[in-house]
């Protein structure tokens, strides 16, 4: 989810002179700003550590217990927090954009 936020402000605000120095960095200021901003809503970027993090959460979502899936149920997938992280990286990308939030 992070990633395409990352590839939407790429697409929006990335440079093609890769000669200029300045451009660079600033675009990749741009998004370390919204890795921070990521970072700071769900405590990580990486897949794993998210789900490992709201797993402890949930009695029906399990990451850590064994080679085992986890039976692929309706209240398994209600559990996961996958939505509400893409949720996150597209209001964030939202107000990145300085789109205003509908939901607020």
């Amino acid at each position: 989810a992070f990633s395409g936020a990352c590839i939407v402000a790429g697409l929006l605000w990335g440079y093609s002179d890769t000669s200029d120095k300045s451009l660079k960095a600033e675009h990749y200021a741009l998004i370390q700003n919204m890795a921070e901003r990521f970072k700071k809503i769900n405590g990580s970027l990486i897949c794993r550590e998210l789900l490992d993090s709201r797993a402890k959460l949930s009695k029906t979502v399990d990451n850590g217990s064994g080679p085992e899936a986890n039976e692929r149920t309706t209240e398994y997938y209600r559990a996961r927090p996958c939505l509400s992280i893409i949720e996150d990286a597209v209001l964030l990308t939202c107000k990145t954009l300085s789109i205003p939030d509908e939901t607020e």
